[in-house]
């Protein structure tokens, strides 16, 4: 059995809204675990369905910080689909780090029958704490937020309590994190702030509370420019 976890914006789409059309995604986003054997097996199974791959699956090292096994691209191109081996890139927190907040994703996974595909989905708390908040924060947009943040919020709060919520982010280590998202983006209170002016000093603030880095060495964006 191909273990393989759909989040972020297209499984939000199918799972959360009324209908796909309320939520517009670029891509698809999924999960699988990180051995280089099963990233190659979804490959070719993709490959007879007339997918392409960029090969990324193929390269002897990823990089420390990279947070993606390959790339998959439709027959006709018009949709691709990021296979993620971290639910978080290494950016800014430890290779161990970005681990293991994954490891605990695939621990509490629900599983999911979706149109006769049986799949997991992430714990509610994850969903909002770890594919949402943690990915946008410490993913490399701490700067600023996403126009669909507000309401994808709005539809997972629905299936948590916050005090549920609360103790998970204390327990994943992101509670400074989660309390800085809140004070941008946050439907409860009916309010968002997207200027990333506005948004940075407040995520920031609570990246360094939790612990995570907040700005890569020279060295370390040059090397990550030159992969790009």
């Amino acid at each position: 059995m191909l273990f393989r976890s759909l989040f972020k914006g297209f499984a939000l789409s199918e799972f959360e809204y009324g209908t796909t059309s309320e939520r517009f995604y670029g891509d698809v986003d999924v999960l699988l675990p990180t051995d280089p054997a099963t990233v190659r097996r979804a490959v070719q199974i993709a490959r007879t369905l007339g997918w392409q791959s960029d090969r990324l699956e193929d390269a002897r090292r990823l990089p420390d910080w990279l947070h993606e096994s390959t790339h998959l691209f439709a027959p006709d191109h018009s949709l691709r689909l990021d296979v993620h081996r971290w639910i978080i890139p290494a950016l800014y927190v430890a290779q161990a780090r970005a681990a293991h907040l994954t490891t605990g994703l695939w621990q509490r996974a629900r599983h999911t029958d979706w149109d006769g595909l049986g799949i997991l989905r992430p714990d509610p708390r994850d969903e909002v704490l770890l594919t949402l908040v943690a990915n946008r924060v410490w993913g490399g947009d701490h700067g600023g937020l996403k126009g669909a943040d507000y309401l994808d919020l709005t539809h997972l709060l629905g299936k948590v309590t916050p005090a549920a919520l609360r103790e998970h982010a204390r327990q994943l280590g992101l509670t400074h994190t989660w309390d800085a998202f809140r004070q941008v983006c946050d439907p409860q209170r009916g309010h968002l702030t997207l200027q990333p002016d506005e948004t940075s000093a407040a995520l920031v603030a609570g990246m360094k509370a939790d612990g995570v880095q907040v700005r890569r060495s020279a060295g370390e964006r040059l090397r990550r420019v030159a992969f790009l």
